[in-house]
């Protein structure tokens, strides 16, 4: 007995079969193709412009206190209302080289009187307030890399800190002029005999004064001058 055979399909069924397998393919690839690519975010412009922090002071706008010029750089002394919440700027309106006062927070009221600059090899500016009848002061220094603030501020209970180059190095140093008491800043001893300290820019101590009965009595009062021969140990 033969083996019946089993029916084989058209060749019109395999042509269609093949084309739709064919359609298929090509509708993915398409597919793939058209889909829609990430775009890489534009890289955004810079913000240019004057400083937010050189035209804010405190919850107020800055207005200028005092001006130097350092090697033809302005620098300038900004400040809030009543002297408050101060920056130092320097290079003129719009420039982004701002350094924020760190006195005004120790309760130091600035006016114009309150910038001293000095240019040299290593140029300083020196910021100092007033507060309770005494002084404090900060520094800023320029060794040609940009101004940064000194670790240390100064304190004067007789109410006098000033640059002066008492070393003869080229480069100032600072003069804080001190009651001779223990217990400095108190009224008692406000009468006390008074000297002159000296520091580096780097906040140590150079050597002091002898005493003088009144801070007036200082050569060269309100701007003081020390001579090397007249420094010693601190005591």
């Amino acid at each position: 007995m033969s083996t019946p055979q089993r029916p084989r399909a058209s060749r019109s069924v395999l042509l269609t079969v093949l084309l739709a397998a064919v359609v298929t393919a090509g509708a993915l690839v398409t597919a793939v193709l058209l889909r829609p690519r990430a775009t890489p975010p534009a890289a955004e412009e810079p913000v240019r412009g004057p400083s937010t922090a050189a035209r804010e002071c405190g919850d107020g706008a800055c207005r200028e206190l005092a001006s130097a010029r350092v090697h033809g750089t302005e620098v300038a002394l900004l400040a809030g209302e009543n002297g408050r919440s101060a920056r130092v700027r320097v290079g003129g309106p719009g420039s982004d080289t701002v350094l924020e006062t760190r006195i005004t927070s120790m309760g130091a009221r600035l006016d114009g009187d309150s910038l001293d600059c000095v240019a040299a090899a290593t140029s300083v500016c020196l910021v100092r307030g007033s507060v309770d009848g005494a002084e404090i002061g900060e520094v800023l220094v320029s060794r040609g890399d940009g101004w940064r603030q000194a670790e240390r501020p100064y304190f004067s209970d007789a109410g006098l800190i000033v640059l002066d180059d008492v070393t003869g190095s080229g480069e100032p140093e600072v003069v804080v002029v001190q009651h001779i008491c223990a217990q400095s800043g108190s009224a008692a001893c406000r009468v006390r005999p008074v000297r002159a300290e000296v520091f580096g820019l780097g906040g140590e101590q150079y050597g002091c004064t002898g005493s003088y009965t009144a801070p007036g009595h200082i050569r060269g009062w309100p701007d003081v001058q020390v001579s090397p021969r007249q420094l010693r140990p601190c005591r």
